[in-house]
């Protein structure tokens, strides 16, 4: 896989689709839909769309999910881009320890995560 850098024309409109999981709103099919289809056109694999989603996305917007009055009409989608690039948002090891707890924004992700499985193709469940 690319890097962020060299595959952004390709990149933006997945990131732009993934955040959506991250506002501070209920998602609904429609916006469930719309995630599939930009995963879907961009022609990654199912373990390249978790990469994104995991070590690109989350770091970036996670606070959002803990945030009592987060964003919910959605993100800059230039300065996300701008934060994703920067490499200043990493999962550490710690990060990803915290992620098992129950207060995690992470089971949040997750979960929708397995809500939106059932509009991508097949193979998305097994990666």
């Amino acid at each position: 896989m690319l890097t962020p850098n060299q595959d952004l024309e390709r990149r933006r409109p997945v990131w732009e689709a993934l955040s959506d999981i991250f506002l501070d709103t209920e998602l609904e099919n429609s916006g469930r839909i719309y995630i599939a289809q930009q995963i879907i056109a961009s022609n990654y694999a199912p373990l390249e769309i978790h990469h994104i989603l995991w070590n690109e996305i989350y770091p970036v917007l996670k606070s959002n999910l803990q945030s009592v009055a987060g964003v919910w009409s959605g993100f800059n989608i230039d300065n996300l881009e701008q934060q994703i690039l920067s490499g200043k948002h990493r999962r550490t090891f710690l990060s990803r320890l915290f992620e098992i707890s129950p207060l995690s924004p992470a089971h949040i992700v997750k979960s929708e995560w397995l809500a939106l499985l059932p509009f991508l193709p097949d193979h998305f469940s097994n990666a």
